[in-house]
């Protein structure tokens, strides 16, 4: 068994490029807006992996991993997350 800790980046930009079917949807939509579409986000995990004994298990592992942002910067109104979680069965061979 062991345990893990992660932290992840990650930026993105603006749309770039034009739609005009959506030339007039910034002022309707705020969300339609290519120039309010970048950010940043770091989170934070904790995870677990657990390595199966016996033979018919052997090289498989269970890992599960729940995470939650820790520093959010967005450019306009866009999703979020809240928290995540992974959970994965793991077989090398």
């Amino acid at each position: 068994m062991s345990t893990s800790l992660r932290v992840t980046g990650k930026a993105w930009g603006d749309i770039d490029g034009r739609d005009e079917d959506l030339r007039l949807a910034p002022n309707v939509v705020p969300t339609a807006d290519p120039r309010r579409r970048g950010g940043e986000e770091i989170d934070l995990s904790l995870g677990v992996n657990v390595k199966m004994p016996g033979n018919f298990l052997n090289g498989q592992r269970i890992a599960a991993e729940i995470g939650v942002p820790v520093y959010r910067s967005l450019d306009g109104p866009q999703l979020s997350t809240d928290w995540f979680f992974n959970l994965g069965w793991q077989w090398s061979f």
